[in-house]
């Protein structure tokens, strides 16, 4: 493999390397994994979080007791490399359950993500978040807030006494970091809008088209990616770019999200996918894999299944793309915005259209053979992504 082929996932960033892992399925693969340029730290009250400086985000590679050994190392160093935006200040018994105690650290720091932002509100005062407002200046570029209805007032309220934006001039508000969909805070959402302080806006949980309003990729889960053991991620991702895939269509969801906790809440969506499954014969079945085992048996598959989370996207999608498995979605705004952006998804109006002839012609089609995974995958990177979504800096 050329250097310029290198996985994005796997050491894309311009960094001198700390170490190599290789071997996978029996092929020597080199897989590099490059030390962040910057880790971020969790503040856990708005006192010590107010006003920080960039200094404040960082932290000693080596300094803080949460590696143990270079199985851990491997870890931060992965998890610091990958997009992701659920932050967990603290962890609940059924999230430590499995987990060692570097895992546990790199749980309770702040995503890497956070380090690009001007503000972060992040106030919502229930469990498992505490409390989070960090201020780095008073005009900002880029803001990230929670979709709840506090923190989304406070931004408002806020906007009301930033300087005008000029022509051409940018700041961009992203709103993401949990499940709220945007109809469920629409009219706090138009409000913001109304400021006109903002020349772009991104929500993570789209459900419903609103104008002046566009999706942002969430990226992976950390602690999902923790559980399911960072060296089986790396295996999979390198398995991806060397074997051919020699399965169709995988259906396996709902290891941490039932079907029924969410028809509970009034969506229907995996359970319409479950019913599709059950009824569509033998070509597809729905399995459950084991934590351990899940990438390497996603990464066997062309396509996935990707019904809605409780946040519309899920982790799932990251997750194929990471080893070159394309999502099958419903026609959720979310979705559509994210096709538009380059991420390859397959697009039904219902799940009952999804059958072997629509998939194998996709795979003969040349929208399938124009597929720049590498490209795909550098925009779950956190450089890429922040290039992509945010305002660039002075």
């Amino acid at each position: 493999m050329r250097p310029s082929e290198a996985d994005p996932l796997l050491g894309a960033e311009a960094r001198r390397p700390r170490f190599t892992l290789a071997i996978v399925s029996g092929v020597a693969v080199v897989a590099v994994i490059a030390l962040s340029a910057t880790y971020a730290t969790a503040v856990h009250s708005k006192q010590q979080s107010a006003a920080l400086g960039d200094d404040a985000w960082e932290v000693a590679a080596m300094g803080d007791g949460l590696i143990s050994s270079p199985q851990d190392l491997a870890g931060r160093e992965f998890i610091d490399t990958v997009v992701h935006m659920r932050y967990w200040s603290r962890l609940d018994p059924h999230r430590q359950a499995g987990l060692g105690a570097g895992d546990t650290g790199m749980l309770t720091k702040l995503p890497r993500v956070y380090s690009f932002f001007d503000w972060v509100l992040h106030t919502k005062q229930t469990w498992p978040w505490d409390e989070l407002d960090i201020k780095k200046n008073d005009d900002p570029k880029n803001v990230l807030v929670l979709p709840n209805h506090q923190d989304l007032m406070t931004v408002h309220d806020r906007a009301l006494g930033l300087p005008s934006l000029g022509f051409g001039q940018c700041r961009h508000l992203v709103i993401a970091g949990e499940d709220t969909r945007l109809s469920n805070v629409s009219s706090l959402v138009q409000n913001i809008i109304d400021t006109k302080k903002f020349s772009k806006i991104y929500f993570e949980a789209k459900d419903v088209e609103m104008e002046g309003v566009h999706t942002i990729a969430m990226g992976f889960n950390s602690f999902y990616l923790l559980h399911n053991g960072i060296q089986n991620v790396m295996n999979a991702i390198n398995r991806a770019q060397t074997t051919p895939k020699d399965k169709l269509l995988a259906a396996a969801w709902g290891a941490m999200w039932s079907d029924a906790i969410l028809s509970k809440q009034g969506d229907n969506e995996r359970y319409d996918a479950d019913q599709f499954v059950q009824s569509a014969g033998k070509w597809i079945q729905r399995t459950n894999w084991d934590a351990k085992d899940y990438w390497s048996k996603l990464s066997h598959y062309h396509f996935m299944i990707a019904p809605a989370g409780a946040g519309i996207q899920a982790p799932k999608l990251a997750e194929a793309w990471a080893v070159r498995t394309i999502p099958v979605t419903t026609r959720y705004p979310a979705f559509h915005d994210l096709y538009s952006q380059g991420f390859p998804i397959v697009l039904v109006d219902k799940w009952s259209d999804i059958t072997p002839e629509l998939l194998a012609s996709y795979l003969e089609s040349k929208e399938h053979a124009s597929i720049n995974w590498v490209s795909v995958q550098s925009r779950l990177n956190p450089l890429q992504w922040k290039a992509n979504y945010m305002c660039a800096e002075d």
